[in-house]
């Protein structure tokens, strides 16, 4: 989330990641896997004693959807600039990329605590 928000360079990463899982079938996704899984296992570590209740199996598969969704929403995540503004009548959602990557961050994490089975 911070390498698309930080560059046009780091954008362009994360919607090369993001057609190599869209469009790479199996042999991209074990591509991907290959190169990150060091990085997903840290994740998975640093997560497990903040969410003790949660089951090994489906703290992993909540990681595993929280990194997909982030690689393939965020080149998407501009189509929320389209939506009207609850809150403001006659506007469209309008958030800085500050706020856009804090509210990116939340979803993420409220999506991997969600529910501790």
């Amino acid at each position: 989330v911070v390498c698309y928000f930080s560059s046009p360079l780091g954008e362009s990463s994360i919607r090369f990641l993001a057609r190599l899982i869209d469009e790479g079938g199996d042999k991209g996704r074990r591509l991907l896997l290959q190169y990150f899984q060091g990085v997903i296992w840290k994740v998975e570590a640093f997560v497990k004693p903040l969410i003790p209740n949660k089951s090994p199996t489906l703290l992993r598969v909540h990681i595993l959807l929280a990194i997909d969704h982030a690689l393939t929403a965020l080149p998407h995540s501009e189509f929320m600039y389209l939506i009207p503004d609850p809150e403001h009548s006659g506007r469209n959602i309008q958030l800085s990329p500050d706020d856009h990557f804090n509210a990116f961050v939340d979803y993420l994490s409220n999506a991997i605590r969600g529910n501790s089975r």
